[in-house]
């Protein structure tokens, strides 16, 4: 047998001793996680933890050298937290799929894993449902607010106590599915659970406002600044309180906590007709493309 041949017997040996290392580390932390949900006990969606899954993600990537794939790297993790999730307790997936539209459950499989269970849903109105009534764990559904399945987050406040929130945008990974899925570089969703949003340090959070009469999106920005609360995106749309009422979608610059003074100040405001305020959830700010670059592509750029 040529030294060559010995050679590439020994790497492989040594590609065998890391995989049963990977396989190892695996088993290991399914057990931690277990530990973690026997210390948890039943406490409803406690097992959810978005924020801490951007976390983990973020420093992955940091830390991250070589040759190997960034996304690929991401979609791994992906896979095993989804796993793992499951192993906590009940997780399942209700996704907006109507005819035609394959792109929202292509990108609900791409964040939450290949083998959890989807309940594909002909309407928005379907999947908060689903979620608000224990159903399915986590709803995906459109975004911005009102592609494709219209203004449909007014629902979210008035669902009663177990309201789906904001739990995370799509993708994640700065990728999503494949354009013969119907997808391409503007399909956007939203993954909404019955849990309130922790802070992951690189936030937005979504405000829901509602006013007796209408209000410009620049004079509703004023009024966000002047209060301290910075806005990315407003959405807004007839309200169902009375004839001249609106009801507007806020998506803030940074992290702003259920229980943030702040909205407290909003609903205080008294020269404006401002009549409801409410938090309803938000997500970590998503990897970019640039994120996952790697060292050569960077230095192209």
């Amino acid at each position: 047998m040529s030294s060559s041949r010995k050679s590439l017997d020994s790497l492989r040996r040594d590609i065998d001793k890391i995989d049963d290392g990977i396989h190892d580390l695996i088993m290991r932390r399914a057990a931690l996680v277990e530990e973690i949900r026997a210390l948890k006990g039943g406490d409803g969606n406690a097992y959810l933890r978005p924020a801490r899954e951007a976390q983990v993600l973020r420093r992955l990537i940091a830390r991250h050298e070589g040759i190997f794939p960034k996304n690929v790297l991401m979609r791994i993790w992906r896979e095993l937290m989804s796993a793992l999730v499951r192993l906590q307790g009940p997780f399942s997936v209700a996704v907006f799929a109507p005819e035609g539209a394959p792109a929202y459950r292509s990108l609900a499989r791409e964040h939450f894993g290949s083998f959890t269970p989807m309940i594909a849903v002909p309407s928005v109105e379907e999947a908060l449902r689903l979620v608000a009534d224990g159903s399915a764990t986590v709803g995906v559904v459109p975004w911005p607010p009102g592609e494709r399945a219209g203004p449909w987050w007014p629902m979210m406040t008035s669902i009663g106590p177990n309201a789906p929130r904001v739990i995370a945008r799509l993708p994640f990974t700065g990728t999503g599915p494949k354009p013969e899925s119907g997808w391409n570089d503007a399909t956007q969703a939203i993954a909404v659970a019955a849990i309130e949003q922790e802070e992951s340090a690189g936030d937005h959070s979504i405000i829901f406002i509602e006013t007796d009469v209408e209000i410009s999106r620049t004079g509703l920005k004023t009024v966000l600044e002047a209060v301290g609360i910075g806005s990315d995106f407003i959405a807004f749309t007839p309200g169902g309180g009375t004839p001249s009422s609106w009801q507007y979608l806020v998506e803030t610059t940074g992290f702003v906590s259920p229980q943030d003074e702040r909205i407290t100040q909003l609903s205080e405001i008294g020269n404006l007709p401002i009549t409801r305020v409410l938090h309803v959830g938000g997500y970590a700010d998503p990897l970019t493309l640039e994120d996952l670059a790697s060292s050569e592509e960077k230095a192209l750029t």
